[in-house]
């Protein structure tokens, strides 16, 4: 029987719970990642921040504001102080307040085929993995089988969940944006939460202190 030790990614990217969800996003979109485990400084595991929590619900909320300070920008021109809480909301938004925090995770020495299992069931993206004093040790992803057994795992392993939650999205905010591709919408969550965010934070902040 392989372990999962045998396969996994040993040397993961991990983030603090405290940094704001736009460095989280960052690096989803830089590497490519599905998930992001959240450490302490001791390597506990805390939970996981992945491309499906930007749709969750502390994200999602958010995600409205931003479409209501547009779609009402004349009436909060008129109230200088309710934009500035709500940007203010936006922006101080943490990795931790939006992450998993009971993510699925597995034992260093759990079977291959227990966790080859999750994947083809969609039940999991990104598995952390932990030894027995409960710290994180790897994770394991699509690729890691990939390497293992030179097949790829089915695409709607990768894709199932994350695709239920844009066809949500979509036709929750359908009235307010012109219909784009699934694909689309996920750049559009992975960058433009990010770099829109920073940029008009930042501007509505300077332009309404110089208005005040």
């Amino acid at each position: 029987m392989f372990e999962i030790k045998s396969i996994m990614t040993q040397k993961v990217i991990t983030i603090a719970p405290e940094k704001p969800i736009q460095d989280a996003i960052l690096l989803l979109s830089k590497y490519d990642f599905n998930g992001i485990p959240v450490v302490d400084k001791n390597k506990k595991l805390l939970g996981l921040f992945s491309e499906k929590n930007m749709l969750s619900d502390g994200a999602y909320s958010h995600l409205r504001t931003l479409l209501k300070l547009f779609s009402e920008m004349n009436y909060y021109r008129k109230d200088h102080e309710e934009i500035k809480d709500q940007l203010k909301d936006i922006v101080k938004l943490k990795v931790k307040d939006v992450m998993n925090p009971q993510p699925v995770t597995m034992h260093e020495n759990d079977s291959i085929d227990d966790a080859r299992q999750l994947f083809y069931n969609g039940a999991v993206q990104s598995l952390p993995i932990l030894n027995m004093d409960q710290k994180l040790v790897g994770i394991l992803t699509a690729s890691d089988f990939i390497k293992f057994y030179g097949n790829p795992l089915p695409r709607k392993v990768r894709e199932k969940d994350i695709n239920r939650e844009i066809d949500h999205f979509v036709r929750d905010f359908e009235d307010k944006f012109i219909i784009v591709s699934k694909m689309r919408v996920r750049i559009w969550l992975l960058s433009s939460v990010t770099f829109f965010v920073i940029g008009f934070a930042a501007a509505m902040f300077f332009i309404l202190r110089i208005s005040v």
